[in-house]
């Protein structure tokens, strides 16, 4: 079993991850880590292995280290957290996009003004609340990764990569989040 050190604790108190979201994976391998954390609903572990560049051992669930890495610690939050997976549709490139948003409106909003993928007339056509939503959200990415596409676009002056965007038909996609959502529930 692994103690935190003074350093650690200060890290998780200025990132503020509570201990209970903590997860001890001294010895163990990263497949079974990632199991138990998901079993558990934990979000971060202690006592992993050390990073490469600095010896850290604290980890998100896909091993990342959130102390070389302290942008981790929000996405690793989005996959825990109940919110609205969504799916979006634009009619001029014919094209869905799968997302999570605590606020459809002003996601809809933004993907708009943004001009997300270089269009405009982005629309939420469905969404779900789920626990979790952002391992439904990766889930449903997953089964549909062979239908990825790729759009870039201008975003504050800088070329974006799109990587939520998929050639799949709308209904199809409904029916797969729906599937997802129902299976995260009974976890």
């Amino acid at each position: 079993m692994a103690t935190l050190t003074k350093t650690q604790k200060n890290f998780l108190n200025t990132h503020s991850i509570e201990l209970s979201e903590m997860f001890d994976a001294t010895g163990m391998k990263r497949a079974e880590i990632k199991l138990q954390m998901e079993l558990e609903s934990k979000k971060f572990t202690y006592g992993d292995t050390p990073c490469v560049n600095a010896g850290h051992t604290l980890r998100n669930l896909t091993g990342k280290c959130i102390q070389c890495s302290p942008a981790s610690i929000e996405f690793q939050r989005r996959y825990f957290a109940e919110a609205f997976v969504y799916i979006a549709n634009s009619d001029s490139i014919n094209f869905i996009k799968i997302g999570v948003t605590n606020n459809l409106l002003a996601r809809q909003l933004t993907l708009n003004k943004s001009r997300y993928a270089g269009v405009s007339d982005w629309s939420l056509v469905y969404y779900a609340q789920a626990p979790n939503a952002g391992r439904v959200e990766n889930n449903l990415q997953k089964e549909l990764r062979e239908h990825q596409v790729f759009e870039t676009y201008v975003r504050n002056g800088i070329d974006v990569t799109c990587n939520e965007l998929f050639n799949f038909p709308l209904n199809e996609a409904i029916s797969l989040l729906d599937k997802l959502v129902e299976s995260n529930e009974q976890i």
